[in-house]
Order: C-alpha cells, then structure tokens, then sequence
C-alpha cells in the first residue's frame, strides 16, 4: 500500500502544544526548522513514517462543507504553495491546542511536516505528515574518559515509538483527501480528540474498509446470535475460523459462495441477511455483494476473532481449526458439564 524508499523531508516546522485545560500554552517556531545532518534527516524519517505499513484509511470530513474544515483549509494552502507551510502550521497548531482540552493530554512537540514522492497504491504524490510526541524516555550515555567510564542520563524522544500521526496524500481533495493515521494510544478516552476533533475523519470506502467491517459484520452476528440459533461454545468457535479461512484465500468476496461454504444452514443463511441488513441501517454502511478482499484488512481483523473457549476460572481451550475431534457432554454423578479432547500425539 505504502512505498516511502524514495520518499524526502523538504520542509518541516515544529512547535510546542500544550493542555489548553491547563492554560499550557502554545509555543510557536519563529521559522520552518534547518535540518543540515543526513542522520538526523534519516532518524525523522524512520520515526515518522516506520508506523504507516498497512493500514485502514480515511478523509477528511465535515458534517456541511469540508471547506469548513480546518485541516483540508490548511492542508490545501500548503500544496498549493509549499513555501507557505511555515505560517500555516502555525494555524494547525493553534486549532490543535483549541482541542487539547482533556485533563490526561500531555505537552509535547507537533511536527508539521512536508513529504516528497510517497507512494500510496502504486500512484506518486506529496504528503503532509502531522505528528504529535507527549512522552519521553531517558536514556544512558557512556562516555569514556582517559583511565575510566562515566554515565550520564538525557531525555528525549524515541525514534520507535509514534504516539500521535497522521499523513495527508495530496489525492482525492474533492472527498477529503486522502489520509492515513497512527494513534499509539487510541484505547484511551483523551485520544479521541486527535481522531474526531481534530482532524475529522471518516473511513475511506475501499476494498479494506469493506473487507474490515464484512469481518466485524460476520462476527458480531455469531456472537449476538449464537444462542438464539442454538450455537455452542465449540461451534461458534468453528464457525469463526471458516469466516477467517475464507477471508484468507479468496482474492474475491461472493456473498452466496460466503453463505454456501461458511453458515451452509439455510435458517443460519436467513438470519444472517436478516442480521446484515439491519447492522447496515443501524451504521448507515452499505457493503456490496461482491468486492476484492484486501489481505491487510484480514491480516489485522482475524485478530478480532478469538478462537477460545473459557471454561469457569481453571480452564481454556484454543481450538486452531475445527472441534470434530472435540465432544460436550455432562456427568451426573459430579453435575458438571465436560469437553472431551481426542488427539494423536503431544506437541
């Protein structure tokens, strides 16, 4: 998806964002920053671009106008005139700060940075890369005098740890362009703001978006309709990984192949369209029949589907593929339910 091996820093300005909550402040830059070293020029690319590998992305969005937008207004001023990227990062830092507003969000440094010949699905084009860091590591120095050694510490900034990016590709404007993000920290309430504050986005409908929610579709409905269709632990868990499986190796989705090789059963085929139709109504996404399956949505939304059954508190069982070599029983004498496990060797 990403190729970024010829990929260079032309312009880049940094400023300080702090808690608007706690009347931090914002500290601006009285200038775009000089980078004269290859090494630290090579250190920033790692460290911005190293988190965007395959990932889900998105546009910019407004619920009227997406020139009402703050960020698309800004973004558009900087590739129409590189030059002027100085003045308006000063812009996007300010509304940054306006949005800092949760009592968990730290000061830090925000890189508004320029990028030259990305690769974004085998098309070139320019990006805009926006990048927040709140936290510091410290880290030990040696240095090494005439007749001994000596340690010191300094804080600084991890090149392997992105908490907070974003990159704008200069494509697709008329919808919002086209964006990737990286939030290190998205479990968190207070990384909501970096999301759907300040940037607004919305899901770009591709082929990994509709792969993605086809999955998350799929598994919601075994798990919200495993009881009603009289679905065991060990059959949900069958059912899931024949879902994975048939994500993994096709290259195309066919919604009557899907509903012929996964769910067979033609009362388990009814309420899944039953099922689909209203998740679509209830979040107003519209999947097609037919779409190409996109091998990264997979790779990252399989992780979703837990292949365990939890037994009480003394036990798991991990079911890798199928459960014919697994039976469910209960015993009369102890009033206690049993799986029986049969298998050729141990491992």
């Amino acid at each position: 998806m990403f190729d970024f091996s010829t990929t260079k820093i032309t312009r880049i300005a940094v400023h300080n964002v702090g808690n608007a909550s706690r009347d931090e402040g914002l500290v601006s830059a009285h200038d775009e920053m000089k980078i004269e070293s290859e090494i630290i020029r090579d250190l920033l690319l790692k460290y911005f671009l190293s988190p965007f590998k395959e990932t889900q992305l998105y546009h910019l969005t407004h619920d009227s106008d997406i020139r009402l937008n703050e960020i698309y207004t800004y973004i558009s001023a900087i590739f129409a005139a590189p030059e002027k990227l100085y003045e308006n990062s000063i812009h996007i830092a300010q509304h940054l700060y306006a949005q800092s507003v949760h009592p968990k969000i730290k000061a830090g440094e925000f890189y508004v940075v320029y990028l030259e010949d990305c690769v974004l699905e085998d098309e070139v084009a320019d990006a805009i890369g926006l990048f927040k860091s709140e936290n510091k590591d410290t880290y030990l120095k040696v240095k090494q005098t005439s007749d001994n050694f000596e340690v010191e510490s300094e804080v600084g900034t991890n090149v392997n740890k992105m908490e907070k990016g974003c990159l704008i590709f200069n494509t697709e404007k008329e919808k919002g362009f086209v964006l990737a993000m990286t939030d290190a920290i998205n479990k968190q309430n207070e990384a909501a703001y970096w999301k759907d504050a300040f940037l607004k986005v919305v899901a770009r409908k591709d082929v990994s978006f509709f792969t993605q929610n086809y999955m998350e579709l799929c598994k919601h409905f075994i798990e919200e309709n495993a009881e009603d269709a009289g679905i065991d632990k060990a059959e949900e868990v069958t059912v899931k990984n024949k879902i994975v499986q048939f994500f993994t190796e096709k290259e195309e989705f066919n919604t009557a192949e899907f509903e012929q090789e996964v769910l067979a059963e033609p009362e388990k085929i009814a309420a899944f369209r039953e099922y689909k139709k209203e998740y679509q109504d209830r979040t107003e996404v519209e999947i097609p029949e037919d779409f190409e399956i996109a091998p990264p949505a997979v790779k990252s939304t399989k992780r979703q589907f837990k292949n365990q059954i939890k037994l009480d508190n003394n036990f798991n069982i991990n079911i890798l593929k199928n459960t014919e070599h697994l039976i469910r029983g209960f015993d009369e004498e102890r009033n206690m339910k049993y799986y029986q496990l049969f298998y050729e060797e141990e491992k």
